[in-house]
């Protein structure tokens, strides 16, 4: 099996069309169906998160590599060619390594950042339960969030401030002296924003507002806040945002609307109503839960995740460090990997090699019982000198029958064309001579 990956991230596109490549559920199935449909035998993982989307791919050696820019420009109703200058395509080794280096924070906005993990596991999970993940995926994931977990523990690269909610809450910190005094509101349940939420309720604001669509997640979630907060947290339906964001002066959003929740026009008439005092908004959400003009408006201030990359970079300069011993960990994983696949690999070409074989010998086996059969016979026995040239022929038979595929395929018309460096495509030759040793004693 082949291994490839393609993808796009936070370094490689901007926000918009980050935003464009933000799969939902069905989305993410029809993908997976395009992928494996379009090559026989593949297998596929789509990992989706507001920081990247990446399509993980194995497929047959021997077969044409599925075309991934295509698959995802089609559900993202793109050209191909308008996620050309914007994506990465790796095969092999560098798609493993991008894997575990993903897995492990190293290629996180925030070094280290411990959600991305979890992100990848669901990605892997969802893919494995619709029958999208085989031997190749399987061994490749399951060794790159073993070498991750590893490498976190050993190195300690995930500690601190790791996480965008851990930077989101200290963009906040920095804004307002205190938070004592202030009112934080979050919109949406999103992992993001629950995580953002969690750090800021470290910081003791006075008040906490949780506008959801579904009351029981957001009861979840402020139970989890009760024991760090001085009050508990009140609980919103959505359609109350407007009125809670002109009490509230930081507002966190990460729904997974496909829509912005705060347009132009509400943020205009909620400052209004705010009478000149700041507003904080923090928009972790991909697809954007704020529209960008809000930012224009007097006294708001509108971070979204591309934005609080900037502020991410100061935390980053005491885990630098820690980089290249996670990258010990991640070659050893790589290396682990890709001898697993291969040698599956080699495992299941010979297992269908040694079916074709003995699905030929069976059909052979009946035609050289029913001759034999038909022999006439001497004393109850078939005439031994007939017989014999019944086995010969039987002999020769079976081995014209494995021979013929084999000498169609390096009859020298059939590899007319000729390599890029203009040699002989002679390749198929001499990978038979290697494989049954024919230049060999024994």
């Amino acid at each position: 099996m082949m291994i490839a990956a393609l993808g796009v991230h936070y370094r490689s596109a901007p926000l918009p069309v980050r935003e464009a490549l933000a799969f939902g559920p069905a989305q993410t199935e029809a993908i997976l169906k395009r992928l494996t449909q379009a090559c026989h035998g593949a297998e596929a993982v789509l990992l989706a998160t507001c920081n990247r989307t990446e399509l993980y791919a194995a497929y047959p050696a021997g077969a044409a590599a599925p075309d991934l820019r295509a698959i995802l420009a089609h559900e993202a109703q793109l050209s191909p060619s308008a996620l050309d200058e914007i994506t990465f395509a790796l095969n092999e080794e560098d798609a493993l390594r991008h894997l575990f280096g993903v897995c492990t924070g190293l290629d996180s906005m925030v070094l280290g950042e411990p959600q991305v993990l979890g992100q990848v596991r669901q990605a892997y999970q969802v893919a494995t339960a619709g029958g999208f993940v085989g031997a190749a995926l399987h061994i490749a994931f399951q060794q790159a969030l073993s070498t991750a977990k590893q490498a976190r523990t050993a190195t300690g690269i995930d500690r601190g401030r790791t996480s965008m909610g851990s930077v989101a809450a200290n963009v906040a910190a920095t804004v307002f002296s205190k938070l004592s005094d202030k009112a934080v509101l979050a919109v949406g349940a999103g992992e993001m924003g629950k995580a953002a939420l969690a750090h800021l309720a470290e910081l003791k604001p006075g008040r906490v507002m949780i506008a959801n669509r579904s009351p029981v997640r957001a009861e979840e979630l402020a139970a989890k806040l009760a024991g760090k907060l001085t009050a508990p947290a009140s609980i919103h339906g959505l359609d109350e945002m407007d009125a809670l964001l002109a009490k509230a002066d930081v507002a966190v959003f990460s729904t997974s609307a496909p829509h912005p929740m705060l347009t132009h026009a509400k943020a205009k008439a909620v400052a209004k109503a705010r009478h000149g005092r700041p507003l904080l908004i923090l928009d972790l959400a991909v697809p954007r839960d704020v529209e960008p003009a809000v930012a224009e408006l007097d006294n708001v201030y509108l971070y979204n995740v591309d934005d609080l990359q900037g502020a991410i970079l100061t935390t980053e300069a005491d885990r630098r460090e820690k980089t290249e011993a996670c990258q010990a960990f991640i070659a050893r994983g790589v290396a682990t990997a890709m001898a697993q696949v291969k040698n599956r690999s080699a495992g299941d070409l010979l297992r269908r090699l040694r079916d074709q074989f003995e699905e030929t010998i069976r059909a052979e086996e009946d035609r050289l019982v029913k001759r034999l059969a038909s022999l006439p016979q001497t004393n109850g026995q078939p005439d031994e000198a007939q017989m014999r040239a019944a086995l010969q022929d039987h002999h020769h038979h079976l081995v014209n029958k494995f021979l013929r595929g084999p000498a169609k395929r390096l009859n020298p018309k059939h590899h007319a064309a000729e390599t890029e460096n203009g040699m002989p495509a002679n390749t198929l030759g001499m990978a038979v001579e290697e494989l049954f040793g024919l230049g060999e004693k024994e």
